[in-house]
């Protein structure tokens, strides 16, 4: 996960990209009435060596010399899911690569978040073979990997190969 991540590579950049990735996400963190305890969680960041954003000013100053405030990063404009905001931050090329994986890669994490069926979410994921299978081929599949590894933190099973599409799909 992106802590681990962090923790393992000490990269502030990471941890800088998914939260000006997720912006309006973030923000209410400062809002009433979960500000006090957000506050408790920001506040813990300087002890594994990553400072967070304290106030919402904080958020802005951070992220201004990311171009658009991080913005830019969300490829998929249609989405409202943190998970695929945060995925787009962390691996724009696959999506710069691969813009049809918005809509189906929304709808699957979406859905399997609300229902943990994974019967279901395989089910959309083979009728969105030909949308998922650019995530597989060269040169982007290096780029999405880390999709498949941002959605995997979030406990959202997706296929990490075209082989287990294939074989899931055969069933």
């Amino acid at each position: 996960d992106i802590i681990t991540e962090y923790l393992t590579t000490n990269d502030k950049s990471t941890i800088k990209a998914v939260i000006c990735g997720a912006q309006d996400q973030f923000k209410c963190m400062f809002m009433e009435p979960q500000a006090a305890a957000c506050q408790i969680i920001l506040s813990a960041g300087p002890m594994i060596g990553a400072p967070l954003p304290l106030t919402s000013e904080e958020l802005e100053t951070e992220c201004s010399d990311v171009p658009d405030g991080g913005t830019h990063t969300h490829l998929c404009p249609a989405s409202q899911n943190s998970a695929l905001i945060t995925a787009t931050s962390l691996a724009p090329e696959c999506f710069q690569r691969c813009p049809l994986i918005c809509g189906p890669l929304d709808d699957i994490v979406t859905a399997y978040l609300i229902t943990k069926d994974e019967n279901a979410m395989k089910t959309m994921v083979c009728g969105a073979r030909d949308q998922l299978r650019c995530m597989f081929t060269e040169p982007q599949s290096a780029s999405c990997q880390i999709v498949f590894s941002a959605v995997e933190t979030i406990g959202v099973p997706l296929p990490v190969s075209w082989e287990e599409v294939e074989t899931g799909c055969s069933d």
